[in-house]
Order: C-alpha cells, then sequence, then structure tokens
C-alpha cells in the first residue's frame, strides 16, 4: 500500500505516470477481492478526512457524494492546476466516481491540466478501457485535441494499449486520422510500441502506409527503422500488397526506408537489427533486377512443383541401371548438386516460403506418380485385374479427400468490417473480466475465439475447432475438412498396404523363387535388388511412409475416439482451463469426451444437431441455441 502515490504532490502531467494505481491492477481486473487504498488508509487513521480531490483520487465514493449532495461542492470543481475532478477519477479508474459526476453534471469534455486534455485522453494515457468506454456511451468527444495535438487514439497507439485503439476505431475514429504534426496512430505506434499490438490491428484495418507526416516526411516504415523496431518492420513488411513501392518513398531528407535502415546501424557502428530475410527485402532492387527476381520466383515455383518427381525418378534410374558404382556414386552427387544449384538459383532467400508450402505437397503428388506407372508398367501382369480395378477406385478416393483436405475451407472465420467492430464492442463494453485476452480476442482477424479455435500463424487466419496446419495437404486442418483429411489417412494407408501387396506378388512372379538360398533377409534383398532395383526402392519407400502414417493415423483416431481433443487441444492442454489443473502434467480430462462411440458417431456422422463451433465461445453454450454473434 506504500506504492500509492499522492497526486497533488505530482503535478497534473499524466505522462509522467505519477498517479494513484494500485500495484500489478490489470485492465478488465475482476472485483471481487479488490480493497480500496482509501479504505486501507482510512483503517490505518480513522481521523483521515479527505477533502474532495483527494476523495475523487482515492476511490471513496461516500466520501466524494456527501461532498457533492450534502456540502454544496460542485461536479465541475477544479483544483488549483486547473485539473477537474472527472480527470482525477479517469486517471485512476474510478468507475463509480465518473458515472456519479456525469449523472451530476460535471462537463465531459472538460480541457484542463498542462497538457489541455480532456478525462478521454487522461484514461487512454493510463489505458482504462472501461473509462473509455462510460466516457464515449455518455457522449465524449474522441476527435478533440491535447496541447500537443494529439487525440486520445494517438496517445493510445503510441503506449501500447490496444483494446483502446481497437474500441476508439469501432466508434467512428478514422485509422489514418492525423494528429497537428501529421503523425497517425500507426506511426505512433511503430515508433513507441515495440509489442505486435497495435501496430497488427491496426495494419488488419488498412492503416495507409504510404501516407507521410508534415514534418519530416516519413512513412510508418520510416518510423519503425527510424525506431528500430524489428518486430513494426516485420509486420509491415508482410502486410504490403506493394513492397517495392513503399520502398520508393522518400523523406524530406529524401531519405528511403533502406537508406535509412543502412545509415541507421553504419553510423552507429552497430549491428544489423532485423533477420537476413526481412532486411533483404528492404534492399530495393534495380528494374532489371526487379525483373530477374519475378522470373527467377516462378521459375522456382516450377522447380518445387516438379523437383521431387525428377529427383525421385533420376534415383530409381540410377538404382536401375548397370553402371559402376563409381559412376554412380558420382551420378548422386550430381544429382545432389543439381538439387543445391537448384534450391539457390530459383528460390533463394526471399522466396524460402515456396519450400516450406509447395515442396510437401510436390513430394506427395510425385511419389504418387511414380508408384502408378511403377503398378502398370512392372505389378500389372502379376495381380488378378480386380485386383488393379480395386487399385484404381481406392486411389480415386484418395485424390478426392486429398483436394479436399487441401482447397476446402478448413472453418476458417469470417466477419466483415461492420461485424469486426461490432465484435470490438461487444467485448469492450462486457463484463468479462478476460475483456481482450488473446485466447478470447484475435488481433489479427478481429474476431471474438469461439472455443476450441485457433489462429493459424502459416494461413493467417482464424480456425473454428482447429487440429493442426498440415504441409503435406497445404493446409488448415479444422472443423470442415478434419473427417476428409481422416479418410485421406485412412485411404493413404490402404493405398500403400494394397503398393507392398503387389510389390510381393511381383517378386515372386518375376524374381523366382528363392528358397534354396535360403530364407534370410540378406538374400531376399540381394535377389531383389537383381532382379529389380527401381521396385525394390519403390518398395523401401513404401515401408518408410507405412510407418510414419499408420502412426499419424493412429494417433489421430485416438485423439477423436479416446479423448475426443484435437491435436492443438492435446499439444496445449495446459493453456486450456477447461482441460482441468493437471492438464499440465499431462493429466487431462476432456469435457467435450462422451464416449468412444458417441465421439466416432459425431466426427463422421454430422447431423444438424452437431455442435455449432463457431458460435459457441464457452463450455456453458454448449447445450444452448446461440445467435451467431459474426456470420461465416
Amino acid at each position: 500500500m506504500e506504492d500509492l502515490l499522492l497526486l497533488n504532490s505530482c503535478g497534473q502531467d499524466p505522462s509522467s505516470f505519477c498517479v494513484a494505481q494500485e500495484k500489478s491492477r490489470s485492465e478488465g481486473e475482476e472485483e471481487e477481492g479488490e480493497e480500496d487504498l482509501s479504505q486501507e488508509a482510512q483503517k490505518r487513521d480513522p481521523s483521515i478526512v479527505f477533502d474532495i480531490v483527494t476523495a475523487t483520487q482515492y476511490g471513496v465514493f461516500e466520501r466524494v457524494k456527501d461532498l457533492i449532495e450534502n456540502e454544496g461542492v460542485e461536479a465541475n470543481l477544479r483544483d488549483s492546476d486547473n485539473v477537474t475532478l472527472l480527470h482525477w477519477a479517469s486517471i485512476n479508474d474510478r468507475r463509480e466516481i465518473v458515472n456519479y459526476l456525469l449523472d451530476r453534471g460535471a462537463e465531459i469534455d472538460a480541457i484542463g491540466g498542462d497538457l489541455r486534455s480532456t478525462p478521454l485522453h487522461w484514461a487512454s494515457r493510463q489505458g482504462h478501457l472501461k473509462i473509455i468506454v462510460i466516457l464515449v456511451k455518455r457522449g465524449a468527444r474522441s476527435d478533440i485535441l491535447d496541447g500537443e495535438g494529439a487525440m486520445a487514439l494517438h496517445l493510445a497507439a503510441q503506449l501500447g494499449h490496444m483494446s483502446i485503439v481497437a474500441y476508439l476505431l469501432s466508434k467512428g475514429d478514422s485509422v489514418d486520422a492525423k494528429d497537428s504534426h501529421g503523425m497517425t496512430p500507426l506511426m505512433w505506434s511503430v515508433y513507441r510500441s515495440y509489442g505486435v499490438d497495435p501496430t497488427r490491428l491496426l495494419l488488419t484495418l488498412g492503416s495507409e502506409l504510404s501516407i507521410r507526416d508534415d514534418v519530416h516526411g516519413n512513412t510508418p516504415l520510416h518510423w519503425a527503422i527510424l525506431a528500430k523496431n524489428d518486430m513494426a518492420v516485420n509486420l509491415i513488411i508482410s502486410k504490403t500488397t506493394d513492397i517495392h513501392y513503399i520502398l520508393r518513398l522518400r523523406n524530406k531528407e529524401n531519405e528511403t526506408p533502406s537508406d535509412m535502415y543502412r545509415s541507421s546501424f553504419k553510423s552507429s557502428g552497430k549491428t544489423e537489427f532485423l533477420s537476413s530475410c526481412v532486411a533483404n527485402k528492404l534492399i530495393p532492387l534495380s528494374h532489371h533486377s526487379a525483373a530477374m527476381s519475378a522470373n527467377c520466383k516462378k521459375l522456382g515455383t516450377v522447380y518445387v512443383a516438379t523437383g521431387p518427381f525428377i529427383i525421385y525418378g533420376i534415383i530409381g534410374w540410377i538404382f536401375q541401371s548397370s553402371f559402376d558404382y563409381i559412376i554412380k556414386l558420382m551420378l548422386f552427387l550430381a544429382l545432389y548438386g543439381y538439387f543445391w544449384l537448384g534450391r539457390r538459383v530459383t528460390i533463394g532467400h526471399q522466396n524460402e516460403d515456396q519450400l516450406v508450402t509447395l515442396w510437401p505437397i510436390s513430394i506427395y503428388v510425385g511419389m504418387k506418380m511414380w508408384v502408378h506407372f511403377t503398378w502398370f508398367y512392372y505389378i500389372f501382369p502379376f495381380l488378378n485385374p480386380m485386383t488393379s480395378v480395386a487399385f484404381l477406385f481406392m486411389s480415386l478416393f484418395l485424390c478426392y479427400n486429398f483436394y479436399k483436405s487441401w482447397k476446402c475451407d478448413p472453418g476458417y472465420i469470417q466477419s466483415s468490417a461492420s461485424e469486426k467492430f461490432d465484435t470490438i464492442q461487444f467485448i469492450a463494453e462486457s463484463s468479462d473480466s478476460r475483456g481482450f485476452d488473446h485466447r478470447v480476442f484475435c488481433s489479427t482477424c478481429l474476431v471474438r475465439r469461439p472455443i476450441r479455435s485457433k489462429h493459424c500463424s502459416i494461413c493467417d487466419r482464424c480456425v473454428a475447432k482447429f487440429d493442426h496446419h498440415c504441409h503435406w495437404v497445404g493446409n488448415c486442418i479444422g472443423l470442415k475438412n478434419h473427417k476428409h483429411f481422416i479418410l485421406y489417412l485412412l485411404t493413404l494407408t490402404t493405398m500403400v498396404v494394397f503398393t507392398l501387396y503387389g510389390v510381393i506378388s511381383f517378386y515372386f512372379g518375376s524374381c523366382g523363387d528363392t528358397r534354396d538360398e535360403g530364407l534370410s533377409l540378406v538374400n531376399f534383398v540381394k535377389n531383389f535388388i537383381r532382379c529389380n532395383s527401381w521396385v525394390f526402392f519403390l518398395s523401401l519407400n513404401m515401408i518408410f511412409h507405412l510407418f510414419w502414417v499408420s502412426i499419424l493415423t493412429l494417433c489421430q483416431l485416438y485423439q477423436i475416439g479416446l479423448l475426443s481433443m484435437t491435436t492443438n487441444e492435446r499439444v496445449n492442454a495446459a493453456r486450456y482451463k477447461h482441460f482441468g489443473k493437471e492438464a499440465a502434467k499431462g493429466k487431462f480430462e476432456s469435457p467435450f469426451n462422451k464416449g468412444i462411440l458417441r465421439n466416432f458417431k459425431d466426427f463422421f456422422c454430422q447431423s444438424p444437431r452437431s455442435k455449432d463451433w463457431f458460435n459457441i465461445y464457452s463450455l456453458d453454450e454448449r447445450n444452448e441455441d446461440q445467435r451467431p454473434l459474426l456470420s461465416v
């Protein structure tokens, strides 16, 4: 309690943060267990009698009420520093007193203090969202500039109060509103706030990246580089649709963002503050280099898409050839050189994500094509034709489920601009103590997160009943495509078994009986390699894929049937309270578990009565009819 500082002795500049605020008090904290510090002080010394200003600062509501109603003190009273009672109540988060003063006629947009600010400015500096909500709903103007030329929105942006920025924007403030110096909220955010928000929030809402301030002519990217804010630079580069245009913009010193970046670490002698990948994107390209870069990107896409098919075919050809072992070794080294050179030339630093997104799918498709070639060229003559017909139908079913897993909407949580603002207002004005906690609100998608949902950092979208992001199908696995993904795994496992059966049939039909040489594995392998190295190489791949695909399939079925949990929930169970306090120790109990038979039935046979995981936000809502907050 000794941390409480009397405001009267601190001056009236709220930017000094010399205010009466409780230790470790956070926005939206629950009222239960809280006791005003003023009451503590009075308990220690009953003789203390607060004047109206001190009582307002400390939150002694009964004293404030008594002085106004019984002793004739005006609700618009100002202290010796020209600060109103509403200012002091706002900066100290005294919600009851704020409402009372407004009911008694306090001027809501009163200008006070050395910075000539309104109560809304003072509450914004301190991050008191609930006070902001009260003031705005009671008619406070958010477009008033303080003595330094800033709106409340600019103060919240530079101090990192994401929830206040979101709320003020949802109530009508412009995302590119300028202060008296031409600074936008995004400029202040990237210059003063080093967290991901509110920068990400402002970019999501479409803050202009080409706009310049009036004094220095800097764009938001200039300000981010000037502040050495690597998080902001990375966000701006990732969100802009025309990075080359942004990089050509110059400030009043005739500096581009790239010029400013180079001079920032050369003049100071310090190392670069950006990762090499981000730094490379800041280096402007000449027209010729830009054209070459575009061509390399197209060539890189072709290389990644066809590379696995070509590499697999060459490896099989080398195995099948009759070359000497030395020549085969040299061919393998040449193949590695092709892979390394192709990756360096066609992909490079700026298109590294192509390897992550396209390469796994290319491996699957390339392998599938060679499996079909091997089946119909080598294996088909040694099997009953109906077996090949079954193989073909199974292959078509596999392609269908792969396509549905790859291209279907996994359950993206969608909302219009008006719905995003409605969501922000709903959360800000609700009594939910979690407020804008990342588990409740996604500051990227600007949606209220349903239970079991998660934001995918790769797709950059929130997904209902999120399971995981699968690189092998190039998509998130969620509510809408999880069933197709499971059928894809089951069919893929069956196809691998089919292929191994065909390989064994080919061996005994083409390679002859090796029982005279013994039944050892070594003799089997030697004879298979002599007989057909290509088919043997295929069988090794099939055994490897059977191992990991079977494990993944069994793991998924175990989670669906026995646990009724998604992969995300199982891995991060400790983060979710509804899995119990022992979840961190691996002892979790899913509240969604209804028994193995019911779990599988609900998963594979979704009915109109199935849970709408797009619009369920708590465990209490599972069995109730919900009016959706967002349309999907």
